[in-house]
C-alpha cells in the first residue's frame, strides 16, 4: 500500500508529474507558474473555489504587467 507524503509529495501534487517539474520545464516566471498550480491542483484540494481565485488574482495581475509594458522577470 503506498503511504501518502503531505509534506514533500502529496498526492495531489503528484498526478504523472509534478507541477513543479512542469512548470521548471518551462521556465516560467512566477505569475505563470503559480497560474498552472492552482488551476492544476484546484480539484484535488479542500476548497476549490479559492484556489482558481489565486489563480485569477495572479491572471488578472499579470495582465495589468503586460498591458503596462512590464512583464515578470523570467526565474532563470
Amino acid at each position: 500500500m503506498k503511504i501518502s507524503d503531505e509534506v514533500n509529495h502529496p498526492d495531489h501534487y503528484t498526478k504523472g508529474i509534478e507541477v513543479t517539474d512542469f512548470i521548471a520545464s518551462w521556465q516560467m516566471d512566477w505569475f505563470r507558474g503559480n497560474i498552472v498550480k492552482y488551476v492544476v491542483r484546484a480539484p484535488y484540494k479542500s476548497n476549490c473555489i479559492q484556489d482558481l481565485q489565486k489563480a485569477k488574482w495572479y491572471i488578472d495581475e499579470l495582465i495589468d504587467m503586460l498591458e503596462d509594458d512590464n512583464p515578470p522577470a523570467s526565474c532563470y
